[in-house]
């Protein structure tokens, strides 16, 4: 059995939250588009986008990257409530991305 090192398990996380991100930003988009909210959404997406992909290429793998891409997953979700003007069902999008900083396997940030 192979043990992989914890900046590893942390760049393999970075990578697939910030995939997260990215889907979450064209849901964001279709959101938008479906409430009358286009621009918000589009000028919302590509600043969490921004912000996510700079951690990511500038310190992929430590505490950072890691703090930054979850405060951007959780701004998204936030984008999602605000362009779905609080429908009920966005709300879950808090416990998804909860559920997905378990890539990170650690219970601390």
């Amino acid at each position: 059995m192979t043990s992989r090192s914890g900046s590893s398990i942390g760049a393999t996380g970075d990578r697939i939250i910030f995939a997260a991100l990215v889907l979450a930003a064209v849901a964001a988009v279709a959101i938008g588009w479906q409430y009358g909210e286009a621009g918000t959404a589009i000028v919302g997406a590509l600043a969490m986008l921004a912000i996510g992909g700079a951690a990511l290429m500038a310190a992929c793998g430590t505490l950072t990257s890691r703090l930054v891409l979850g405060v951007a997953l959780a701004a998204m979700v936030a984008l999602h409530i605000q362009l779905g003007r609080g429908t009920l069902e966005f709300h879950f999008g808090v416990f998804v991305s909860l559920a997905l900083m378990l890539v990170y396997r650690d219970w601390r940030p």
